[in-house]
C-alpha cells in the first residue's frame, strides 16, 4: 500500500494552561492508548514521535496486542502534535496534552479506502473515521473537520510551488494566504471551542512566520539581513508569546529565527552565540527557547556546556524543566566523551605525498575493496543523523570487501576524536585540512553536507553521488553491483 498521511489531531481541553502565575512549561505524563480494528496485529509496532520545546526529536515505540490495542506513557513538556507511525502504510498525527489522558478507535478498512491525500481531504471532511474517549473529545472533532478545510488554502505543494517567486512576491502571497485563513478562522468563531480558536490563531500566524523565514532563509540569507518587509512582516509575530506555545508552527518559527539570528549575527561560537541572542530578544518564552535550542545544538555537535551556562539557563524566569533536561543531556554527553575510541575505528595518519589528492592516495591503499566515503563534520547535524543507520548497512555486508571511510570536514582535530568517541563511529576516519578539501573539492564539487562517493576494487570513482546510508536498498544495490 502506498504511504500516505492520516491526519487526527487530538487538542485539548483545559482552562488553566496560561492561567496566571502557572508555568508555560511543566513535565507530565500524556497517556494514549487506541485500537485498530481490523489490523493484522501479529508483531504490528507503532512509532511515536514528539519534539522537545528545545529542539531535540524523541520517539516512543509501541507494539499491538493482539486484539489491536495498545497504550503508550509520553513525557511532555507543553501541549504539541504527535506523528503515530503505523509501519509503512500510514502516519497519524495526535495532539497530546501532558498529565492528561487520550483513547480513539480506528478501523483498518478506513485506512486502506484512502489512496492519496484529495481521497484524504474528502472522507476526512464529510466523515468521522475515528471514535473518540475522554475529555479531549469534542475539542478534538472540531480540529479534526476544520484542519483539512483550512489546508486547502495552503498546503505544503502549493507554498512548494510559489517558494519559485521572487522574494517579495512570495511574501505578498503568503501574506494574502494567511489572510484568507484568519478570514475563514473567523467566520466559524462561534461555532467552535475557545480554545481551538486560540490554538488555531496562532497556528496560521506562525505557520506563516515559518515559511516566510525559511524563504528568505533558502534565497537570500547571504545578504546577512532581511529586506525591510520581511522585517516589518516578521515583527508582527510576538517571539515571546506563552499561548503559542500549543502549536507545533511557532516552534518552527523559533526554529527558524534561530537561524536568523545565527546567520545575523555571524561566526560567534559558544557563550558569544548566547550572548548575542539574549542581546536581541527580551526576555521571555521565546528567548529561552532560542537559547535552549542553540544549546542543546551545541551538546548534539558533541560540545559540551559549561556549569555556568547551566546555571545561566536555569536561572531563566519559567526555563527550569527544560534546562533541568539539557543538564541531563550535557551529563550523558560528558560521560560519552570519556569512552575509548571505538575498537573498530581507524584514524588515518596523512600521507607526505602532496601532489595528489587523498581518494587518490586512498585508491591505491584499498585497491580490492570497495570504498564507501562519507564527507561530514562534526558541525553536521544531518551527518551525523545519517550515522545512525550505518550499522544496519555494514550488517549487510560484514565479511565482504567494502570499506566506510568518513572524511571530516572543517573539523578541528579535538572535536573530531570526540565526535568518533561519542558516536561510536567504527570505520577509517581521515580529517582533511582546508587545503586537501579545496584540492578535492576542485575534483568532485562537495558543496553540501553530508555526501557519499563510491569507488571500485580498481581505485575508480564510480559514484559522485552515492545513496544515502538511510536509503539502506539503494546503497546495498549499489555496493553489491560493485561487488558482484
Amino acid at each position: 500500500m502506498p504511504r500516505y498521511f492520516l491526519s487526527v489531531f487530538f487538542l485539548f481541553c483545559t482552562c488553566v494552561v496560561f492561567a496566571q502565575n502557572k508555568p508555560v512549561f511543566k513535565a507530565d505524563t500524556f497517556r494514549l492508548s487506541g485500537n485498530m480494528q481490523g489490523m493484522n496485529t501479529a508483531g504490528l509496532t507503532l512509532k511515536i514521535v514528539y519534539n522537545m520545546p528545545y529542539g531535540r526529536q524523541e520517539q516512543t515505540v509501541v507494539t499491538l496486542d493482539s486484539t489491536g490495542h495498545f497504550k503508550a506513557a509520553i513525557l511532555l513538556f507543553n501541549p504539541q502534535e504527535l506523528m503515530l507511525f503505523i509501519e509503512e502504510d500510514a502516519m497519524i498525527m495526535l495532539y497530546g496534552l501532558p498529565g492528561k489522558r487520550l483513547s480513539f478507535t480506528l478501523s483498518a478498512k478506513d485506512i486502506k479506502r484512502i489512496k492519496s491525500m484529495e481521497d484524504m481531504t474528502a472522507f476526512h471532511v464529510n466523515q468521522q473515521v475515528i471514535a473518540f474517549s475522554g475529555d479531549v473529545a469534542r475539542i478534538n472533532r472540531d480540529y479534526h473537520d476544520y484542519m483539512y478545510r483550512l489546508n486547502k488554502v495552503v498546503s505544503p505543494m502549493s507554498n512548494y510551488v510559489e517558494r519559485a517567486q521572487p522574494v517579495e512576491e512570495y511574501l505578498k502571497w503568503r501574506v494574502r494566504k494567511m489572510n484568507e485563513q484568519l478570514d475563514s478562522l473567523q467566520q466559524l468563531r462561534k461555532q467552535l471551542h475557545p480554545l481551538f480558536y486560540t490554538r488555531t490563531f496562532h497556528f496560521i500566524r506562525y505557520n506563516a512566520g515559518a515559511d516566510v523565514l525559511a524563504y528568505w532563509l533558502e534565497k537570500d540569507k547571504q545578504e546577512r539581513d532581511m529586506p525591510v518587509s520581511y522585517q516589518q512582516f516578521i515583527a508582527t509575530l510576538p517571539v515571546n508569546n506563552d499561548e503559542a506555545v500549543q502549536t507545533a508552527e511557532y516552534y518552527e518559527f523559533i526554529n527558524n529565527y534561530l537561524v536568523y539570528l545565527q546567520v545575523k549575527g555571524g561566526e560567534g561560537q559558544g557563550v558569544h552565540k548566547l550572548s548575542y541572542i539574549a542581546q536581541q530578544v527580551p526576555k521571555g518564552t521565546g528567548q529561552n527557547l532560542l537559547l535552549d535550542n542553540e544549546s542543546q545544538d551545541s551538546i548534539h555537535r558533541g560540545l559540551p556546556l559549561h556549569p555556568a551556562t547551566l546555571r545561566y539557563l536555569s536561572q531563566l524566569p519559567g526555563n527550569g524543566p527544560l534546562a533541568k533536561q539539557l543538564s541531563v543531556l550535557n551529563s550523558d554527553l560528558t560521560r560519552s566523551m570519556s569512552n575509548a575510541m571505538p575498537d573498530k575505528a581507524t584514524l588515518l595518519a596523512a600521507s607526505a605525498d602532496t601532489s595528489s589528492d587523498i581518494l587518490q592516495q586512498l585508491g591505491v591503499q584499498y585497491k580490492g575493496k570497495v570504498v564507501y566515503v562519507d564527507f561530514w563534520g562534526t558541525w553536521c547535524l544531518p551527518c551525523l543523523e545519517e550515522m545512525k543507520v550505518v550499522p544496519e548497512v555494514k550488517k549487510v555486508f560484514e565479511g565482504q570487501p567494502v570499506v566506510f571511510l568518513y572524511l571530516a570536514v572543517h573539523s578541528d582535530q579535538d572535536a573530531w576524536e570526540k565526535m568518533i568517541r561519542k558516536e561510536q563511529i567504527q570505520g577509517e576516519h581521515y580529517r582533511l585540512t582546508d587545503k586537501e578539501f579545496d584540492r578535492l573539492n576542485k575534483r568532485i564539487s562537495v558543496t553540501s553536507f553530508p555526501r557519499y562517493l563510491l569507488i571500485d576494487k580498481n581505485g575508480t570513482i564510480t559514484h559522485v553521488n552515492a545513496p544515502r546510508p538511510s536509503d539502506v536498498k539503494a546503497l546495498a544495490s549499489a555496493i553489491n553491483g560493485l561487488l558482484n
